[in-house]
């Protein structure tokens, strides 16, 4: 029923006589399951629509255990099972999962990543995928198009300055991640909510005291500043005729610091902060990068400083970690190098440690909300 429904609209929609062929079309079917996919979608379907809303887990006591059984890290078999035939995890590690990216992370099997990989993957016989598509028709894109995070379910205790800075962080890590991913639109929700407005309240009240003129950009709070400054960053970008696939050839660090311990065997090791390091460039024309950088961490309600007073949002900040990065598929000679803080405006230092004409080192202190690592090319004489 749903299907067809489906495939009626798009088909209504598309009919020239009714005059809005030109529109896009999301399946908003789709929106809370995983099992719609570019290859089961009617022809004319602009994207598949998703409301990625992360869920609140504490391990391991909200472990998954079902007929699927578990590999450990070594990708061997492994576990224990039921008389109900469920498999049991020989190890299950301690940590809080509440972090925008968790439909990218494949802690449940319901991934996003199916719909956006370009590695094709099957679901009870169906292919996923980012190049699947109808017969005779083009690949439908993904569209996120209901997102936040909310920050009194991990604690109700959060003051509202706790609240907009956790968001705020999640709105950039959530743009710079799932854009990267293939995502083509992103909408969050809401614009004003007790627990989930993104603009600041004090801008209605500017707004209404301003009678219809210009409340000002800073009323907006701090989302809005950051998300300002995220998409300043980006100023000039012009297609690409022949882009560039900028790798990270390798990271390294020497704190070793972690999201969560492991057993101390091979088959159990801790998630380490370099693990889990966000790298998701941007080529903004021939010679111009951005590239926001951050540690993915798995709990963004954390206090990492336990004694800043709870006024200061900032005790829910990683503490700056340095990571070398090799950059790969970029000209290190000559280029400018330069780093600045989307959620704070600052200015990020950039240690150059190697320059070649196919890539660059560069030692960079990063925190759990992205700092943007800047990049460009010297001209050719």
């Amino acid at each position: 029923m749903i299907q067809e429904i489906l495939k009626r609209t798009v088909a209504w929609l598309f009919a020239p006589a009714h005059g809005v062929s030109h529109v896009g079309i999301g399946d908003g079917f789709s929106n809370q399951t995983p099992f719609p996919a570019g290859s089961t979608s009617p022809p004319g379907l602009t994207a598949l629509d998703k409301h990625p809303y992360p869920p609140l887990r504490s391990f391991p006591r909200e472990a998954v255990f079902d007929p699927i059984r578990p590999l450990d890290a070594r990708g061997r078999p492994e576990g224990r099972r039921d008389p109900q035939g469920a498999w049991h995890d020989a190890f299950v590690p301690s940590y809080t999962a509440f972090f925008p990216e968790y439909a990218l992370s494949a802690i449940q099997t319901e991934s996003m990543v199916r719909d956006l990989s370009p590695i094709q993957t099957s679901i009870y016989g169906t292919a996923h995928g980012r190049y699947t598509h109808p017969e005779g028709a083009r690949a439908p894109r993904v569209w996120i198009t209901e997102f936040n995070v909310d920050p009194l379910a991990r604690n109700p205790r959060f003051s509202a300055r706790d609240v907009r800075h956790i968001q705020a962080k999640a709105v950039l890590r959530s743009l710079t991640a799932y854009v990267n991913k293939g995502v083509s639109a992103i909408d969050f929700f809401a614009a004003s909510d007790p627990r989930l407005g993104l603009i600041d309240p004090a801008f209605f009240g500017s707004a209404e005291a301003a009678a219809g003129g210009d409340a000002g950009d800073a009323t907006g709070g701090k989302t809005m500043t950051a998300v300002r400054r995220l998409v300043g960053a980006l100023d000039g970008a012009r297609s690409v005729r022949r882009p560039r696939r900028i790798s990270l050839r390798a990271i390294s660090d020497t704190h070793g610091n972690r999201q969560f311990d492991g057993d101390g065997t091979a088959a159990h090791p801790p998630l380490y902060d370099r693990d889990v390091l966000g790298f998701f460039p941007y080529q903004l024309d021939a010679r111009r990068f951005v590239i926001p950088v951050y540690v993915m961490t798995r709990d963004l309600g954390h206090v990492y400083d336990t004694g800043a007073p709870s006024s200061d949002p900032r005790r829910l900040d990683l503490t700056a970690e340095r990571f070398r990065l090799h950059i790969g598929a970029v000209n290190g000679i000559g280029a400018r190098i330069g780093a600045r803080d989307p959620l704070t405006g600052a200015t990020v230092p950039v240690n150059v440690v190697d320059r070649t004409r196919r890539g660059l080192v560069v030692d960079f202190p990063t925190t759990d909300s992205p700092r943007l690592l800047t990049i460009e090319e010297r001209a050719s004489p």
